[in-house]
């Protein structure tokens, strides 16, 4: 049962395809700015998409989840496109992400997103 979550929390991850410029914080959905709680979302992050995206944010070079790190095009979506992925989950590619509606709450959503983009956005 454990197992099963991880993996649908890591599907789901990776197919938000998070990469690119850190923002401000108070940015909408629109933009490229911080749409949540970076502090707030690094628990979430480590709690439910660690497994599959590693704590280098790099999953395992793709393998396993996105690659935040070293696939500039992850970040480079809008915060609308990436919640959606989060939220919807991600189909297309070698790594699919399960849908995290009903796993993670939309606050969740918008707070890990918002550490992904800080903490592995400026690597860029």
């Amino acid at each position: 049962m454990q197992w099963s979550r991880i993996m649908l929390v890591c599907v789901g991850m990776s197919l938000i395809g998070a990469c690119g410029n850190a923002g401000g914080a108070g940015g909408g959905d629109d933009d490229h700015g911080l749409p949540g709680d970076p502090v707030a979302g690094a628990a979430v992050y480590g709690r439910v998409c660690v497994a599959c995206h590693s704590a280098d944010g790099r999953g395992n070079g793709g393998l396993t989840g996105a690659n935040f790190v070293g696939d500039a095009t992850r970040l480079a979506k809008t915060n609308t496109q990436l919640l959606a992925s989060i939220r919807n989950g991600v189909t297309t590619g070698s790594s699919p992400m399960p849908a995290q509606q009903g796993v993670l709450s939309e606050q969740e959503m918008k707070d890990v997103l918002s550490y992904i983009r800080k903490q592995f956005g400026a690597q860029h």
